[in-house]
Formats: C-alpha cells, structure tokens, sequence
C-alpha cells in the first residue's frame, strides 16, 4: 500500500473505491458511477477511482468530469498493483463476467470487494466471506452499501481491512 499513490490524481486521504478493468458498457460502469454521484460530493472525502481503458472511457470521463471521480486509464504490471492495493474498497459492478480475475486481484491485496449479484464474481465473494454481493442493476441499491456512512456492513469491512493493513 502506497499512501501517497493517489497524490498524483490529487485526491490523497479519504475512502477510495476502485474499478480496476475494461471500461465498456457491458461492465455496468454507468451504474456505478450514478451510485456514487448520487451520494458523494465533489468536494467530500471519498473518491471512486475508475482504472482501465476501454470503449465507453472517453464518453464516461466527459460525463462524469468531477474532481472526485478518476480515470486513471490503462495501468499495469507495478503500478496497477500500487493503486489496487493504495484503495480502500473494490468495486465490480459487472453483471456479466463469468468470473471476475479482477476481483481476485484485489482480494490479493488485502481489498473488500462489492460485486454484482448476477456472475460469478458473487462466488468468490460469498465463498471467501470477503465483502458485499449486492443488486449492480440498480443504482439505488449500489449506492446503498457503497457509501461507509449509510452501510455498517461496510464499516465492519473497512475496520478489517485497516486491522490487517496495521499488522504488516
């Protein structure tokens, strides 16, 4: 974990949620990023971090223009590592991977995870006790368990994480 990994996009401190991965329709990237204006300010202290390229990038980053909201574009090898491992929690929106390798990855980092109910990331998830499955087809009720101040099941997660981040 790199504190200062996010200085660089100007949005050090606070909660980060991350989607790490292609960005294109069928990843219900929309929803998520309705979800989270829905509740977050530009000027609060969360963050959703949208790392990947894709399709649907160019349209998302001119919709969704706000200081709190960033698109990282492709990253790999070491620094897609530090910034999956430098969020707070990961977000997978997708209703239809069948697996979801980006979930694993995040978990490998030592991040909770919130995925669709549909896919199979679900399996992971439930199978690991590691985070939230919630209903990604709709914004209400990603917004619902995404924001730390409306979900205790989420502040039960975070203060788990951060448990495990302090004994490394």
């Amino acid at each position: 974990r790199d504190e200062k990994f996010w200085q660089k996009y100007g949005r050090n401190g606070g909660i980060k949620y991350l989607y790490a991965g292609r960005v294109s329709k069928e990843k219900n990237i929309e929803t998520l990023l309705d979800a989270y204006c829905s509740l977050a300010t530009p000027d609060g202290p969360t963050s959703l971090m949208i790392v990947g390229d894709g399709p649907a990038a160019k349209a998302l980053r001119l919709r969704y223009n706000r200081p709190d909201i960033v698109f990282t574009g492709f990253l790999e090898g070491d620094t897609l590592a530090s910034a999956i491992a430098s969020a707070d929690v990961f977000v997978f929106p997708s209703r239809t991977d069948t697996f979801g390798n980006a979930v694993l990855e995040a978990q490998a980092c030592g991040l909770p995870a919130i995925v669709a109910e549909e896919g199979g990331p679900r399996e992971i998830v439930t199978s690991h006790d590691s985070g939230l499955v919630v209903d990604a087809g709709r914004p209400e009720a990603l917004a619902h368990v995404s924001m730390p101040a409306r979900s205790a099941r989420v502040i039960t997660i975070l203060g788990y994480v951060q448990k495990l981040n302090n004994r490394k």
